[in-house]
């Protein structure tokens, strides 16, 4: 590893040595983002343990730990995550320093009455995590409100682009960006919005005057990695004027990286960006995919959609789903694929019948019914069955709806089966 010369860095590895200890007694609070650990989790969490360890830290006794919610060797998969890193701190190995899920023994901290949890990104634990509920005394997300630890605080829930920008929002009340922001966290911080928000574009619906202000607190505190930034197009130096050239770049940078996975394997490609919820005794899977299926150059081209199906099966069956959902995402017209890019962004659904589910086809096409009437959120157009009965791929009209958005559609339709 790199001299560390991060103060964000130094935070981190004292966590580690603190994790390490077999004489620490202190109380920690974990600060952890949901189980598909996208940039936005990752850099909420080590922002606001960051925050709270340079401000209520030393009068609670405390200590704030960010934990990336996947074990160690999942990171890779998060293309985005690592590029992100190296470009805000290219002089230190950040990944390094990060805490991993496999990494701290979260029931022993339990047993010992040592254990908070703040929960950012998201505001429900993962079904794998629902034994730490009685820890959580925090919550910072935008996504809609499970209505679960009442008696959280802080509970922030708010509809923005990004969980980056409602932490951003703590570091401007608490005042201490002056002395404890960094070029690199600024910068990390600015890119998690700019993916969330497909670089603050309107016309994708998922920016929020919230998430600018987020940006603009931001780039002031970027200048020095701004200087050093460079994609498709270039970036200058933000000293000369040219903000929008920085942000064009470090998002064009980070969108190539996390596009950059038609080499991954169909299973990586399910569990890189996957999440998964319980409603009414039903198991949902959600896999969000930055490729796309259908086309010459897609995923079901390069596999076959027998093998994809097959895939899909497995993963599925190892995880006992009953509904399991990929989302794709794609911008054609991006510079990441050179065949038809004048089709511009597209979402795609696949929906795959399992478990339950998969033996009820009474069941199956009410569910299928109800997603088709969605013609507002979703408008669907049905491409193809890849398994007639238990398998539909679906060209995704309304761009707009990420799975932020689809999951609660599929929640209320699997609550009235």
């Amino acid at each position: 590893m790199a001299a560390v010369t991060s103060r964000l860095a130094r935070f981190l590895a004292r966590t580690k040595t603190v994790l390490g200890s077999p004489a620490a007694s202190q109380p920690v609070t974990v600060v952890i983002g949901n189980e598909a650990a996208d940039l936005d989790s990752l850099i909420s969490a080590v922002s606001y343990a960051y925050l709270k360890s340079n401000t209520t830290a030393k009068s609670t006794g405390r200590e704030y730990i960010p934990v990336v919610g996947i074990p160690r060797c999942d990171f890779a998969l998060r293309t985005e995550c690592p590029f992100t890193l190296r470009t805000a701190f290219p002089t230190v190995d950040m990944e390094a320093a990060l805490t991993f899920l496999d990494e701290i023994d979260l029931d022993a901290l339990l047993a010992a009455d040592r254990l908070e949890m703040v929960l950012v990104d998201h505001n429900k634990l993962a079904p794998s995590l629902e034994r730490f509920a009685s820890a959580v005394v925090g919550i910072i997300d935008h996504h809609a409100d499970e209505e679960l630890y009442g008696n959280a605080d802080p509970r922030v829930i708010r509809v923005v682009g990004s969980a980056t920008s409602l932490i951003a929002e703590k570091w401007i009340d608490a005042g201490v960006a002056d002395e404890h922001m960094e070029p690199g966290l600024a910068t990390a911080m600015i890119a998690a919005v700019l993916i969330d928000t497909v670089n603050l574009v309107e016309e994708y619906a998922r920016v929020t005057d919230d998430d600018r202000r987020a940006v603009e607190f931001l780039l002031p505190f970027a200048r020095d990695v701004a200087k050093t930034v460079s994609g498709p197009p270039v970036a200058a130096s933000l000293a000369t004027d040219t903000d929008q050239s920085f942000l064009k770049s470090l998002y064009a940078g980070v969108h190539h990286a996390k596009v950059s996975i038609s080499a991954l394997s169909a299973v990586d490609l399910l569990r890189k960006d996957y999440k998964e919820w319980v409603i009414a005794g039903y198991r949902l899977g959600i896999s969000s995919v930055s490729w796309h299926v259908g086309g010459s150059t897609g995923w079901a081209a390069r596999d076959g959609f027998s093998n994809l199906r097959a895939a899909c099966s497995k993963f599925a069956a190892e995880r006992d789903l009953d509904l399991h959902v990929v989302m794709t995402a794609f911008d054609f017209s991006s510079g990441n694929s050179t065949a038809e890019p004048a089709r511009g962004f597209e979402r795609e659904l696949l929906v795959n019948f399992c478990g339950k589910l998969a033996d009820d086809a009474g069941k199956a096409s009410a569910v299928l019914a109800e997603l088709e009437k969605q013609t507002d959120q979703l408008e669907l157009q049905l491409v193809e069955e890849p398994d007639a009965g238990t398998s539909r791929l679906y060209l995704q009209h309304n761009i707009r709806s990420s799975r932020k958005q689809v999951q609660p559609i599929v929640e209320r339709i699997l609550a009235h089966l």
